[in-house]
Parts: C-alpha cells; structure tokens; sequence
C-alpha cells in the first residue's frame, strides 16, 4: 500500500473515484426519491451497500462483500 499527502486527491485517484461514484449515487437516490438533504448520510451508506453487495467483472464477478468477508452476502 503506498500513501499519498494529505489534502491532495489528485494523488489518490482510484479513492477519489470511488468517492464520487458514491456521492453521484447518493444525490440520484435523494432527487428521485425528493427527500430532504437530511436523508444525505443514510444515502451515502446506502450506495457504500450497493457497491458492496453488486458483483464486480474486474474481480471475477463476485463482489466486494465477498473479497473482504470470504462468503456470499445474504
């Protein structure tokens, strides 16, 4: 693992990337479902949910869960 200074992201492109996947799913399910900005967190966490439980080409179509965890997600 190598590290990168702070505050600067453009040094850190693949976790940047996957922050603003995050964000980009978070604000769609907020306008499409018209919830009030106070719904931003729970939003967040649930993209960080879907991205982990939705199979990935790149790591052999299993997904994320099961890399980190070792078996299928419920």
């Amino acid at each position: 693992m190598d590290s990168c200074p702070p505050y600067v992201a453009a040094l850190n492109g693949l976790a940047e990337r996957l922050n603003r996947i995050l964000i980009e799913k978070a604000r769609a399910m907020i306008l499409d479902a018209r919830l009030p900005k106070t719904y931003w967190g729970n939003s967040v966490q649930t993209a960080a949910y879907l991205k982990n439980h939705t199979p990935s080409r790149s790591i052999e179509n299993s997904t994320p869960y099961e890399r980190a965890n070792g078996r299928k997600p419920n």
